[in-house]
């Protein structure tokens, strides 16, 4: 019997799933091969990944650029938005019930009307984008502030600080766990967004990786859909790795900030 040292085996783990998940897709090709056209093989996936490296760089090139600039405009707008609702009443009393309302609404239904205000250009993709950011941001950043203990408005009163040192101090440093949390989740809604506005506005062959895997879809190009979706995947999850290291970092922060406050309490 073979004994691997615990560490060995801890690396080994997390590769269990993976490599399952890839011998039943070689598994399912091979007994759907022969009766089913939504079929291909990993082989001929990754050959046409090789091959056409360059038309995917491009269009991953593409929807990056537009990933990024719509969750970038949409976090700085949720987040700005989301403390000031907080803080303002008559800015609530006017915009929260919209903004409720449009958050419980799916983004993919808002797509014709962006489309109205927007035309088919560069900017009603990146748009669609943003508002799915915003509202996710929005909403995260207006219930951190609102979850803040009166103490801290107290103390920022005694020390008379101004509204801005107000917000760099204490506001934005309280709600950035729960930004960059609603920024992680939104990147998921984000990838969706790119799809769904890539494909409502075509443009071949600069479409991007949302409309490359529709449009392979609908003409059958099995393999090219597959290999769309490969690239897609491993963009978004070194996105996630990144946005997610970020986030522990940001968590660390505020628990050493908090437990120097703790201690200074006591003194």
């Amino acid at each position: 019997m073979i004994h691997l040292p615990m560490k060995r085996l801890n690396t080994l783990v997390p590769w269990i799933v993976p490599v399952a998940l890839l011998g039943s897709w070689f598994w399912l090709y091979s007994i759907n091969k022969g009766m089913n056209s939504f079929v291909a093989s990993p082989l001929q996936v990754l050959a046409t990944l090789l091959k056409n490296t360059s038309a995917f760089a491009q269009n991953a090139w593409l929807s990056l650029c537009r990933l990024f600039g719509g969750v970038v405009l949409g976090t700085i707008l949720g987040a700005a938005s989301g403390l000031a609702l907080a803080r303002v009443a008559r800015l609530r009393s006017l915009f929260s019930p919209t903004l409720q309302t449009l958050a419980s609404i799916p983004f993919m239904v808002l797509i014709p009307f962006f489309l109205m205000a927007f035309g088919f250009g560069e900017v009603f993709r990146v748009s669609v984008i943003t508002a799915s950011t915003f509202l996710l941001v929005n909403a995260q950043a207006f219930h951190a502030v609102r979850q803040l203990k009166s103490d801290y408005f107290e103390l920022a009163a005694i020390y008379e600080k101004s509204s801005w040192q107000l917000v760099r101090q204490v506001l934005v440093p309280a709600s950035l766990p729960e930004i960059v949390g609603a920024l992680r989740f939104s990147l998921l809604l984000a990838w969706l967004a790119v799809a769904l506005a890539e494909k409502a506005v075509a443009e071949w062959p600069n479409g991007g990786l949302g409309y490359s895997i529709l449009r392979a879809k609908e003409q059958g190009q099995y393999i090219d859909m597959f290999a769309s979706v490969i690239v897609l995947a491993s963009l978004a999850w070194a996105i996630d790795q990144v946005v997610g290291w970020i986030q522990r970092q940001v968590s660390r922060w505020c628990d050493t900030v908090e437990a120097d406050d703790a201690k200074e309490d006591q003194r």
